[in-house]
């Protein structure tokens, strides 16, 4: 990822739903590495929209972009994760987790910030 004309650039991306993760590597001004994991209905619109041009009322949007960046600027990196595809053990039967829905991908966001935190690797910039 790098910086355009001051703003964020993201690859192109799908317009697909799904999980994401935003990995910002470690720096002299910023010495762990930290990550955000997201969902969304559109990667493409999230990420290369949102993101990119937050609305003033777009909190969450709004404090990512500040992060990428002061991080960009920094002369840090930014790696993207993206899955548009889940799946769950519901007893002993895996299944497929529909990511269409808003319920599945916070389920797989849900599970992935737990995972994250829980390995301790990194420092989790999400809220809450």
């Amino acid at each position: 990822m790098v910086l355009d004309a001051g703003k964020p650039a993201f690859p192109r991306l799908d317009p697909s739903p799904g999980i994401y993760r935003l990995t910002f590597t470690s720096t002299a001004a910023q010495p762990a590495t930290r990550l955000y994991i997201g969902e969304t209905e559109n990667l493409h619109r999230r990420l290369s929209v949102n993101y990119r041009h937050p609305g003033p009322s777009q909190q969450t949007n709004v404090r990512i972009n500040a992060l990428l960046r002061e991080q960009l600027t920094a002369g840090g990196a930014v790696c993207l994760a993206a899955a548009t595809s889940a799946t769950v053990w519901i007893g002993n039967q895996e299944q497929h987790l529909d990511l269409t829905g808003r319920n599945g991908r916070l389920l797989a966001e849900s599970a992935a910030l737990v995972y994250a935190r829980a390995a301790g690797d990194a420092q989790v910039v999400n809220l809450g």
